[in-house]
């Protein structure tokens, strides 16, 4: 199978330098010509899926419909962006002045559970899982799949999709675009094997040349 992990294009937020979690910002200007160019991507490359899934929040819905605009968006709970909790709606001047230590902390572990009212770590990988399971083991090899979510979700995804614990600090721009193939008869054997790694291939990481 083809699988296309999209992040979505930028929002209001994103342009104010504003932290998002789960709240709902609809996309930027900026973000709607970031869209416009995902769809001219696909078509060049020829990328027509049979499915597409989004997280429900509108910034990802917004360029998923505009990238495809003939395909029926799924929307898919699980792929909502990590609760950020108290961290929500605030600029990245208003953390580092309301919430010094804990914003800190946060830069230097990555680790969510430090932010106050947060989504914990165990629970974003529990529907992190579920996603990627359901979308390898829930499709055929002859299928094409387009997934729309968010920044923060995306290296779990990643992780859990490669089968790794490392921690990754990559920049992941709005609208970068992620493709792999995958066998779907072979991926998440518990034991490494050649036909493993002949059934598993990255195709594009944080791409985003296509914005010029």
């Amino acid at each position: 199978m083809k699988l296309v992990i999209i992040r979505h294009a930028q929002s209001i937020a994103n342009a104010e330098n504003r932290w998002q979690g789960q709240k709902d910002y609809p996309l930027s200007d900026q973000g709607y010509k970031e869209s416009e160019a995902l769809k001219e991507k696909f078509e060049l490359e020829n990328i027509a899926p049979t499915s597409v899934y989004s997280s429900p929040l509108g910034r990802a819905v917004r360029t998923a419909m505009i990238a495809f605009p003939e395909s029926n968006v799924v929307r898919i709970e699980d792929l909502k962006e990590e609760d950020i909790g108290v961290f929500s709606g605030k600029t990245h001047e208003e953390v580092q002045r309301d919430y010094a230590v804990i914003a800190e902390e946060f830069t230097r572990t990555r680790n969510i559970d430090v932010i106050p009212r947060s989504e914990s770590t165990n629970m974003l990988n529990k529907r992190v899982v579920n996603v990627i399971n359901f979308l390898v083991k829930g499709h055929n090899n002859e299928d094409v799949i387009a997934v729309f979510t968010h920044g923060g979700i995306m290296i779990p995804l990643i992780n859990v999709l490669l089968q790794t614990k490392e921690t990754w600090r990559i920049n992941i721009p709005n609208g970068a675009v992620f493709q792999f193939n995958i066998n779907v008869d072979v991926w998440g054997q518990p034991k490494i094997s050649e036909k493993q790694q002949e059934g598993f291939s990255i195709i594009q990481f944080s791409d985003t040349r296509y914005l010029g």
